[in-house]
Formats: structure tokens, sequence, C-alpha cells
């Protein structure tokens, strides 16, 4: 078995690409920001707080299809990738905090 990602389907590495360049040019450039308003926080802050950014990622990564990748072929609405296949997707979203919770792809 091949693991390489040029060794998957073509809809997987179609996927990745998008997905490559969704972090790279959206997610990535928004950190800055997301770390600034953490660090605006008050220093004892003990509840959630969402970054106002992450809602515009997340409207942009459904235009994408980049949503709910992570969804395996028992769910009509998702891509239907083998854990295989979303572990290159995966290690793509891991370059970012921001990306996988984007593409609701985050543990709750």
């Amino acid at each position: 078995m091949a693991l390489r990602l040029e060794a998957q389907r073509q809809v997987v590495q179609d996927m990745h690409a998008r997905l490559t360049k969704f972090v790279e040019e959206e997610c990535l450039p928004a950190e800055a920001a997301f770390h600034e308003h953490v660090r605006s926080l008050p220093e004892h802050h003990s509840g959630w707080t969402v970054f106002p950014g992450l809602e515009a990622l997340k409207k942009r990564a459904q235009e994408l299809g980049l949503w709910n990748v992570w969804m395996p072929k028992t769910y009509p609405e998702g891509p239907g990738f083998t854990n295989l296949e979303y572990a290159h997707l995966c290690e793509v979203m891991g370059r970012c905090h921001l990306a996988a919770e984007a593409c609701n792809c985050s543990a709750p």
C-alpha cells in the first residue's frame, strides 16, 4: 500500500491542493490577528471566547468545499475519505492553529 500523496486518488490530491491554498493564503495570515486577540484578553480570563475572524474563515471553507472533510463514506454529506486519505489533509491543517476549526474538523 502506497502512503504518499501522489499515490492517492485524484480527488484527494485535488482536495489537498485546495486545502493547502486555503491554509497558506487565508488561515496562516489570520494567525497574527488571532494571537493579538488572545493577548488582548484579561490576564485571568476564565471564559471561552471566539476569535472574530474565525467565522469568516468558516464561511470561506464552506464556499471552497473544505467543510467536514473528516466525514467518511458512511455520511452522505461528507467526501468519504479513508483515514489514510484524511491524514494527508490533517497534515496540512496542522500547519495552522485555525485551519481545522475553520474547516469544521477539530474535536469538540
